[in-house]
């Protein structure tokens, strides 16, 4: 007599004060955007058929435990650029404490993964776990997608999945068994470990007039080593940094709050309110108030 092989029995659970939620779905891809409140702290875990990617995009926490199967605890902070990564099928929960947290996700089936490297036994790559790490390429992505997924656009289906094979390709070669073991992440780390505090600086600061001084005195490192460690691990300056940051912000403030937009503009540390929506407009392509209808509308 045959024995019956226990399907995995795949579950999740999340207690934070969930503020919105959006999904898009692009065939197997499943990807949301969301804010949660974190006040009073919450727990969250799961167990994936899929692999997951999350990166923060918005707010912070206090503090960040962290316990995924096959890594080391983490202990630390979310801040805005950190990316994580859990591998389909292990075991993940998470404690958090802080103000609120805005993050984007991606779920991303194994044999997603298996399409895009068809010359290596799927079965065979073990994947790594990484949590709150700094990687320009997946945050990027990861943001490319969330402008899709809330503007949309012709051809949508590729554009995503072109992404999501960008993403496959690049967490096999730096998050698993396969890929190049000769690239070492130390400096990066190391680096990533000073420029951590400047970015809870920064997003503690949005509305502050920051100078390059400060934000290298924060790092703890020579104004001209922090330009290139910040170019390095964000993949744009400091100011341009600053601006999307700010940028970020008063989205949440238009959809969100009720504070007029000149408030918006003078809080965020724009000259003025047509200073903000010039620069709102530039990097959105439409004006703050016409997000602001658009946004309370869906």
């Amino acid at each position: 007599m045959m024995k019956a092989f226990l399907q995995p029995r795949y579950s999740g659970y999340y207690t934070g004060h969930i503020l919105w939620s959006k999904e898009q779905r692009w065939a197997e891809l499943q990807f949301s955007s969301s804010s949660s409140s974190l006040t009073s702290g919450a727990e969250g875990g799961a167990f994936r058929r899929n692999h997951k990617l999350y990166v923060t995009v918005g707010g912070g926490t206090c503090r960040t435990i962290v316990s995924t199967e096959g890594a080391p605890r983490y202990e630390g902070r979310d801040v805005v650029g950190h990316v994580s990564f859990i591998p389909a099928e292990r075991q993940n929960e998470g404690l958090y404490k802080g103000g609120f947290l805005e993050c984007l996700s991606l779920e991303i089936p194994p044999n997603w993964i298996a399409k895009c490297f068809p010359s290596q036994d799927a079965s065979a790559i073990e994947f790594f776990p990484a949590t709150n790490r700094f990687d320009p390429l997946i945050f990027n992505v990861m943001s490319a997608l969330r402008e899709e997924a809330e503007i949309g656009g012709l051809g949508g289906r590729l554009f995503s999945e072109t992404a999501a094979n960008l993403l496959a390709l690049h967490l096999i070669r730096h998050y698993s068994s396969v890929g190049s073991k000769c690239q070492s992440y130390d400096r990066q780390q190391i680096a990533n470990g000073h420029l951590e505090h400047t970015f809870e600086f920064i997003e503690a600061n949005l509305g502050s007039d920051l100078t390059l001084d400060a934000l290298a005195n924060i790092a703890g490192l020579p104004v001209s080593s922090f330009v290139r460690w910040f170019r390095r691990s964000t993949r744009m300056s400091p100011h341009k940094y600053l601006m999307h940051r700010r940028i970020d912000r008063s989205r949440q403030l238009l959809s969100l709050s009720n504070l007029s937009i000149a408030e918006i503009a003078y809080q965020l540390g724009f000259s003025s309110q047509s200073h903000f929506s010039t620069v709102f407009r530039a990097c959105i392509g439409e004006s703050p108030a016409r997000f602001r209808q658009q946004s309370r509308r869906k």
